[in-house]
């Protein structure tokens, strides 16, 4: 009898480039760039993954070219084996490129729910089928701007928001009095505010003292993601929910911020911290630490399909963070619906939602 064996044959990164360029709240103007890597089995099924708009992209490229021999030849459903391979030669010893990690974890599990004809959430243990979800704004807003993209983005189904803070604490102060004095609590629209890391500590601190009146979710990258002794300090100084994690990487930086005490919320993302696999490590350890888990999700469709696979697997997380930017950046199908203030967590196979190829053949370089 012949036994026929899957394997993965071929390795492809690609290029993607959008004609704009975006300023994230007090994060340096750039341009808006992914990488798509594919990996394909020796049967033609094709597993997809993105990145979140590393200033590396270019560099992604040519470094998945250089370690493709990492993953060619090997059984695609050795998921966490190559992810190991992979981290430690091109990562925790060589020090590469973190998205490379995580986006080989996430095209491998989209390659393999597509083999076996299931959603990755349903081979990794289903928790939830639907999240609440908020829309997450893409850059500094004046007061007056604020609450005509809160009305825009309650005509969608949102029934909670995002805003970008850091600019001046006077202005900062201005935003949250104006959202909170139009809708006037959490019933009428939940309230979520980034720093993106704009202030140094004792602006931070009276950011968040002011911030606590205003009934927030939580107040986001308050510092830089490496300050864990401001952090915690901060987080113990204050009642506003502190949260973060976007910018950090690996189980055990997560294991370091948990166990100082420096979060409420942390968020990991799929195409960031380390791949899904990695996600669903550090979800459980802030479980044990009873801090939730609420990944940090922006950009490509892809972004979106990844983490919400994993989502859909946590127990301590009751948010997707959905950008509120225009269509064509998801190069996706179809774009995920929101619904009375959430969405359903896509059902098929792999990451569940489908490339728009003609889409991204407009933004190939």
């Amino acid at each position: 009898m012949v036994v026929f064996k899957i394997v993965i044959s071929e390795v492809k990164a690609e290029l993607i480039e959008f004609p704009l360029k975006n300023k994230i709240g007090s994060m340096p103007k750039f341009k808006v760039t992914a990488t798509i890597l594919r990996i394909k089995n020796n049967e033609g099924i094709e597993g997809v993954s993105a990145s979140h708009f590393p200033n590396a992209d270019e560099a992604l490229v040519a470094f998945f070219k250089r370690w493709k021999k990492l993953l060619l030849k090997r059984d695609p459903f050795e998921i966490e084996a190559i992810t190991a391979d992979f981290n430690n030669y091109t990562q925790r010893i060589l020090i590469g490129i973190p998205q490379a990690v995580s986006l080989v974890n996430c095209a491998l599990w989209d390659l393999v729910g597509k083999i076996v004809n299931k959603p990755v959430c349903k081979l990794l243990g289903l928790f939830q089928k639907k999240v609440k979800t908020y829309a997450s704004m893409p850059y500094w807003m004046k007061p007056e701007e604020t609450i005509k993209m809160s009305n825009s983005a309650k005509d969608r189904g949102f029934d909670a928001i995002k805003v970008r803070l850091g600019e001046s604490l006077q202005k900062d102060h201005a935003v949250l009095k104006i959202l909170r004095d139009t809708f006037p609590s959490p019933n009428d629209l939940e309230i979520m505010a980034d720093v993106n890391s704009g202030y140094p500590y004792q602006k931070t601190l009276k950011l968040a003292r002011l911030a606590t009146e205003f009934e927030l979710e939580w107040l986001e990258e308050p510092l830089f993601s490496d300050d864990i002794s401001g952090l915690a300090r901060l987080r113990s100084s204050v009642d506003v929910p502190i949260a973060g994690g976007e910018n950090n990487y690996g189980l055990f930086e997560f294991k370091n911020l948990l166990d100082h005490g420096c979060y409420d919320v942390v968020q990991p993302d799929a195409t960031r911290s380390g791949g899904i696999s990695m996600v669903k490590q550090i979800g459980t350890l802030a479980e044990a630490h009873g801090v939730r888990c609420i990944p940090h999700v922006f950009g490509t469709g892809l972004i979106q399909a990844a983490n919400l696979q994993v989502i859909a697997c946590l127990p301590n997380c009751q948010y997707f963070e959905y950008g509120y930017y225009p269509k064509f950046i998801l190069l996706m199908k179809d774009e995920i619906p929101v619904r009375d203030g959430y969405v359903d967590i896509p059902m098929n196979p792999g990451l569940g939602l489908e490339l728009d190829e003609t889409e991204v053949a407009k933004f190939r370089k």
